[in-house]
């Protein structure tokens, strides 16, 4: 009886599908999609340098992502903000004048990164040597970088990637540099925020084909849970302008996820996160020892070249830092966790007390503007059941 119950509730639920995808003009064999994960900021200060050293000479970094890879990896794309540089031959430093070690690179491709947006504040940490290797120690482990360049003509290159025939293009710019600012000669190496410049990449994007324009945006002032005046001008901007997605970063905190209408975009409504705060770092006060990963959807009818949001969701995590394994470790947590009490053995009361506010505060500042995103959990059917994703590391593949 509970089989055919439940093959009756099935049946049931097809046909509702298929009566709402039929009055919205959906139907499943007309639709293409691709499936993207975005973070925030991944940093590397002085102790997560002095905490991954294992020799002299080597790193590991791979065990920040041990409990969270197989939520980065199954997406087709994934994007992450390095708020980092790997100049070599240098000293390996942290805060304020980053340097790290191409491990650490090594380990974002691990973990499941496709695309690095470079373009940031601390992108001149390593003087030009360091943009240069930086890009270099990023395409030697396979992955796509945005928004520092070596030549005028790499910056000129407004690339589009194909991915289930939906085609799009990823840009990325900053509100400004820290140190060593570039000459008038070397501007093109990092891509500062200039209305003109953007409007001429997005136009450029369009004309070469892009279905989609996908914006990571370096601005917003640090430790600041709503969006300033600067930022809602930009974003603004970016909306005029035909931006379809707009993926933001800096404040270092989270700040609220919006759906609106938009149409002077491509997609049926435009995402804009204005903040994905923290992903990895060694900022540990309330607000910034936390962060997400955005998870949003993107479909296209193959008959009539329609193009939809599909789903927008979030998965709020939480950084342990201490003990774990007999050594010293900073590890990235789904913070949702914390909602059946049952955490890892080497989790301290204090832990678990602050990983149970982070996963409450995400909440509540993510959806404070729209009820459209809704949370993904990582449990699949019932609260205590645990999700089983295992997908493996992929390639990024630009084919159809």
């Amino acid at each position: 009886m509970l089989v055919a119950n439940i093959l009756i509730y099935m049946l049931m639920h097809t046909a509702q599908n298929n009566l709402e995808n039929s009055a919205t003009g959906f139907y499943e064999d007309s639709l293409q999609t691709v499936t993207f994960a975005a973070v925030g900021d991944l940093m590397c200060h002085g102790t997560q340098l002095k905490w991954a050293k294992v020799s002299p000479d080597s790193f590991d970094f791979k065990p920040v992502y041990s409990e969270i890879k197989k939520y980065l990896s199954k997406p087709d794309v994934t994007i992450g903000n390095l708020e980092t540089v790997t100049r070599n031959n240098a000293k390996y430093k942290g805060y304020p004048v980053f340097n790290s070690p191409v491990e650490y690179i090594e380990a974002l491709a691990y973990a499941g990164f496709d695309f690095l947006a470079t373009a940031n504040n601390h992108s001149t940490d390593g003087n030009k040597k360091g943009i240069i290797n930086t890009i270099e120690n990023t395409d030697k482990y396979n992955m796509h970088y945005v928004g520092t360049f070596l030549n005028q003509r790499d910056r000129d290159s407004i690339r589009v990637y194909k991915k289930n025939n939906i085609s799009f293009s990823m840009l990325s710019y900053t509100y400004g540099l820290n140190i060593y600012n570039l000459s008038d000669e070397d501007s093109y190496m990092v891509n500062v925020i200039d209305t003109t410049l953007i409007w001429n990449d997005i136009s450029n994007a369009r004309s070469e084909g892009a279905d989609v324009i996908i914006v990571y945006l370096h601005a917003g002032h640090e430790n600041h849970k709503e969006p300033g005046s600067y930022q809602r001008r930009i974003t603004n901007k970016l909306l005029e302008y035909g931006v379809d997605v707009i993926l933001s970063t800096s404040p270092h905190v989270l700040q609220p996820i919006d759906v609106v209408a938009n149409p002077s975009a491509n997609l049926d409504s435009t995402l804009i996160v204005y903040s994905m705060g923290n992903f990895i770092s060694n900022q540990r006060w309330r607000y910034s020892d936390c962060g997400v990963i955005i998870n949003f959807s993107i479909s296209k009818n193959s008959k009539t070249g329609k193009l939809f949001l599909t789903e927008v969701e979030y998965m709020p995590v939480w950084v342990y830092k201490g003990w774990a394994d007999g050594i010293k470790q900073y590890i990235i947590h789904p913070s949702e966790i914390s909602i059946t009490d049952v955490y890892p053995p080497y989790f301290s009361k204090s832990d678990e007390i602050k990983m149970k506010q982070s996963f409450e505060d995400s909440k509540a500042i993510l959806t404070k503007y729209s009820g459209s995103p809704k949370l993904k959990s990582i449990y699949k059917y019932a609260v205590m059941e645990y999700d089983s994703i295992d997908a493996p590391i992929k390639p990024f593949d630009l084919g159809n």
